[in-house]
C-alpha cells in the first residue's frame, strides 16, 4: 500500500512542487528584480564575470604587468638568488687564493652563474604561468616543457662554451650547481630572515 501512493504520478508531482516550491519563487523574484530595471546588479555581475574570464584567460590586463614581475614579488627565489650571489663570492675567493689562470676561470665560474640566474627567473615565470591554468594536466604539460627548454638550452651553452675555449669549463659547470646549492641552503636563509 506504501508503495502503491510513491507510484501515483500525481503525488509525486505534488512533492515536487513542494520541495521545488521555495526555489522557483526565489527564482521568478530574481527575474523580476532584473526584469524591472535594477540593471546595476545585473552590470555588476557581467563585469565580475568578464573579470573572471580575462583571469582565466590570462588575458587579463594586470596579469600582464605583474608577469615581468614574478619574480621580484616571489621571495623564495629572492633567497635563491642571494644563495647564489654567495656562492660566487666564496667560488671567486677560491679561484683568487687557489688557481693560476684568474681570468680564464673566474670567466667561466661568472658564466655559470649566470646561466644559473636566468634559469631561477625562468622557472620562477613558468611556476607562476602555470598557476594560471585552470586545467591540472595543461598546467604539467607546460612546466614540462619549459623544463626541457631551459635543459636544452643550458646543454646548448655548455656546448658551446666547451669548443670556443674562451672559459675554464668545469668552473662553468660549478657556476651553474649554484642554483642547487642554493636551493640546499636556502632553507637556513630563509629561516634566519622569518627571524628578524
Amino acid at each position: 500500500m506504501f508503495l502503491n501512493r510513491w507510484k501515483n504520478p500525481d503525488l509525486i508531482e505534488t512533492i515536487d512542487e513542494i520541495v521545488n516550491e521555495p526555489f522557483l519563487n526565489e527564482l521568478k523574484e530574481a527575474e523580476d528584480t532584473e526584469n524591472t530595471g535594477n540593471a546595476k546588479d545585473a552590470e555588476n555581475i557581467k563585469n565580475f564575470e568578464n573579470e573572471k574570464d580575462a583571469e582565466n584567460t590570462g588575458n587579463a590586463s594586470s596579469y600582464k604587468k605583474n608577469k615581468r614581475l614574478a619574480f621580484l614579488k616571489n621571495e623564495m627565489a629572492i633567497v635563491l638568488l642571494v644563495g647564489i650571489i654567495i656562492y660566487f663570492l666564496i667560488g671567486e675567493i677560491i679561484i683568487l687564493v687557489f688557481t693560476k689562470k684568474l681570468l680564464y676561470n673566474s670567466i667561466g665560474l661568472f658564466l655559470g652563474i649566470l646561466l644559473a640566474v636566468i634559469m631561477l627567473i625562468s622557472m620562477t615565470i613558468s611556476v607562476e604561468n602555470a598557476i594560471m591554468y585552470n586545467d591540472e594536466n595543461k598546467a604539467n604539460a607546460y612546466l614540462r616543457n619549459t623544463t626541457l627548454f631551459r635543459l636544452i638550452f643550458c646543454f646548448l651553452f655548455l656546448f658551446l662554451f666547451s669548443f670556443t675555449r674562451i672559459c675554464n669549463i668545469i668552473a662553468l659547470l660549478f657556476g651553474i650547481m649554484s642554483l642547487k646549492l642554493s636551493a640546499y641552503i636556502s632553507p637556513i636563509v630563509w629561516l634566519k630572515i622569518r627571524r628578524r
